[in-house]
């Protein structure tokens, strides 16, 4: 089975593969990805992904998004801190790299509420 043919019976199955960060992620439905298939998808990995294309996390700070006060009802500030660092401990294992975003960002929070402001490179 070449890659194309390993695609279009994916497809079939009802199986979603994409391509994130040079990785192959399977969405599949219980039972529907065999041995057999594994196996191609480990032979054909640089074919599949060149074909799927990889992409970068989309991750963006936008200071003029939202307000403190636009949080939403029930959260405030020092809320989303906290909620920002469990995430973050929760991803360390798995996706470090999103564990940085949701750090980054808690410490944007932290030094709005001390500094008023924006963190400067000096900070």
């Amino acid at each position: 089975m070449n890659p194309r043919q390993l695609l279009e019976d994916l497809r079939q199955r009802g199986v979603e593969l994409t391509a994130v960060d040079g990785r192959l992620r399977v969405c599949a439905p219980v039972g529907t990805v065999t041995e057999e298939i594994r196996q191609a998808l480990r032979l054909h990995k640089p074919a599949l992904l060149e074909a799927l294309g990889t992409s970068e996390p989309k991750f963006h700070f936008a200071d003029d998004l939202m307000e403190f006060g636009d949080i939403g009802a029930g959260w405030s500030p020092a809320g989303w801190v906290a909620e920002l660092r469990r995430k973050a401990g929760r991803c360390d294992g798995y996706r470090p790299d999103i564990a940085s975003h949701y750090r980054a960002w808690a410490r944007d929070i932290e030094w709005r509420l001390m500094k008023g402001g924006e963190p400067s490179d000096a900070d």
